[in-house]
């Protein structure tokens, strides 16, 4: 009912989770994934979505900083960190189809791309639920 049993509250279910971890790692998940999209919803925070692009095979093409520079040169909506982590993906994953992005032609390929993965029509969740799922239901 105040502030205060919330905190206990919560540092109680952290510490329960934590021992569920040295027992159970697939029970831990669930459990954190849970909390986690308690407190936060379905969309992943900017950190998260850093260390994502972090950890790609093969290593991101573009830096946060290109990637906003070339989003601010078009109308775009997009969050900045989400079209970072977009981009990067559609590099790693389609390079042969769209190219290496190092031309125009190719570049204005992955920004096309990266606007239609977001914007997709027949998704069932927000943009940024979609970027949550595709995170931990096909990356992790």
């Amino acid at each position: 009912g105040n502030d205060e049993q919330m905190e206990e509250l919560s540092e109680m279910l952290i510490e329960s989770i934590s021992e569920i971890r040295n027992y159970n790692e697939k029970s831990y998940k669930k459990y954190e994934k849970c909390l986690y999209e308690l407190a936060n919803g379905k969309i992943l925070t900017d950190e998260m979505k850093r260390e994502w692009v972090k950890n790609m095979n093969p290593e991101a093409k573009w830096t946060e900083e290109q990637v906003e520079s070339v989003f601010k040169t078009i109308d775009n909506p997009i969050p900045a960190v989400s079209a970072y982590v977009i981009m990067n993906m559609l590099h790693s994953d389609l390079k042969d189809s769209l190219g290496e992005g190092d031309d125009d032609l190719s570049l204005k390929k992955y920004i096309q791309a990266t606007l239609d993965w977001y914007y997709d029509k027949d998704a069932t969740h927000s943009e940024e639920e979609k970027l949550y799922f595709y995170y931990f239901y096909i990356v992790k």
